[in-house]
């Protein structure tokens, strides 16, 4: 018994390493050349370093986002030029955690096989340069680490219940996810209990809904005038053209102009809906309460993510979308449900032909996991602001008290902070 729990902390550990070795390699720079993202160093960094523990307790964009504060508390000792560093590399941990938790006795009911294929497909997800290796867009990956827990085998151990209580404090707290995920604890909860009038409410399930109430409050009553104000500009063509290059091409393939001129046949667009939308109902005919909870709170994240998007201050929001590597961050969710209903699909079918074309079925599966490695493993390095050098010679040589303006990526944003 000793030797099997000592083994089952060793292969943990091999899980945990491979996904941060492949992650890394995805791009060497996120810790090599450690530089901060956006929302990073422009909003994180600089409160946490201006404001101190304080800001903590600062709402952005109309909801709390606990995790990125949070982080940066955690860079403070390690020195504003080693701070990047730090930032990403808890990305990454996070990250390597989820996969860690998939591995785990709590979805023994999914083959080996497939919990292996779904997390090679995660690490490698494609279109995830704007998420790749940054504080700022964990809470997409902590809301699917949310969604694992509702949906998975509950065990009666102290860890796994301090497990599930950390990660549904830190991932209700970073993003207005957990307001999407309700009806997926609704639903299981009517599930478990067979009707409304059983349920029978845990610690945790009480804390779940205090998070949302908390972040509806947030929404409600917080001021969140810093959101673009730009047109959506949506129509049914656009919403489908989005659809198609974002999430049915944008699964497996980089969105890319070499393949843009095909969305210009509004013939072609509207044929990939109506297939997608056919298998998806072959594969809803058969498939459990997980599926549909995950296909509810994919509709619902979306939703909101379409009616109100971030991608440009002055563009019409919807046409921007459809530029390469916009957006990337709205559609990480909904491309990992879509490829685990894919390979649900064939799961089924494996099921049900009794292993006569296993070996075929899994050599497809194969092939899609080849496509998407060759295809978008490498992610090109962020562009050298040479973090380092300006912290030595814009921060270091400035007095006490004065304000310093640091250039970070994207191209056009600083960081502006108070020499201490």
């Amino acid at each position: 018994m000793e030797k099997a729990k000592q083994f089952g902390k060793i292969k943990y550990l091999i899980i945990f390493f491979t996904s941060l070795i492949i992650l890394y390699l995805r791009r060497p720079d996120v810790l090599v050349n450690a530089q901060f993202w956006a929302e990073d160093g422009w909003a994180w960094y600089a409160e946490m370093h201006n404001l101190g523990i304080a800001s903590l307790f600062h709402p952005m964009n109309g909801y709390f986002q606990t995790i990125s504060r949070l982080t940066m508390l955690i860079t403070l000792p390690f020195g504003i030029i080693n701070a990047p560093l730090v930032s990403n590399l808890v990305s990454l941990i996070i990250r390597s955690f989820l996969v860690v938790f998939f591995f785990s006795k709590r979805f023994s009911s999914i083959p080996i096989y497939y919990r292996l294929v779904v997390s090679l497909f995660y690490l490698l997800i494609p279109n995830a340069e704007e998420v790749h290796g940054n504080i700022t867009n964990i809470h997409w990956f902590l809301s699917i680490y949310l969604f694992l827990i509702i949906i998975s085998d509950e065990i009666k151990s102290s860890w796994w219940k301090i497990h599930d209580f950390i990660v549904l404090i830190i991932s209700g707290l970073s993003g207005p996810f957990i307001i999407f995920l309700l009806p997926t604890l609704i639903i299981k909860k009517y599930i478990l209990y067979k009707g409304i009038k059983k349920f029978n409410f845990t610690h945790w399930d009480i804390t779940f809904i205090l998070i949302v109430m908390i972040q509806l409050i947030a929404i409600l009553s917080i001021d969140s005038s810093d959101r673009s104000v730009a047109p959506l500009q949506a129509n049914f063509l656009l919403f489908c053209r989005i659809i198609v290059e974002k999430i049915i091409l944008g699964t497996f393939l980089p969105t890319h102009d070499t393949y843009a001129f095909i969305l210009e046949s509004n013939v072609f667009v509207y044929l990939m809906m109506i297939v997608t939308f056919i298998c998806l109902l072959l594969i809803a005919i058969k498939a459990s309460w997980k599926f549909y909870s995950g296909f509810l709170f994919v509709v619902l994240m979306l939703s909101a993510a379409l009616m109100r998007p971030m991608i440009s201050l002055v563009d019409p929001q919807w046409p921007a979308l459809l530029q390469p590597g916009a957006g990337e961050r709205y559609f990480i969710i909904t491309n990992l449900f879509f490829f685990s209903s894919i390979l649900y699909g064939f799961y089924k079918l494996d099921e049900k032909i009794h292993c006569q074309y296993s070996t075929f079925i899994r050599s497809v599966i194969g092939i899609l996991i080849g496509v998407i490695i060759y295809g978008s493993f490498s992610i090109a390095p962020l562009p050298n602001t040479n973090y380092r050098e300006s912290i030595k010679t814009l921060y270091n040589t400035v007095p006490i008290g004065s304000e310093v303006k640091i250039p970070i990526n994207p191209n056009g944003w600083y960081m502006t902070i108070i020499k201490k």
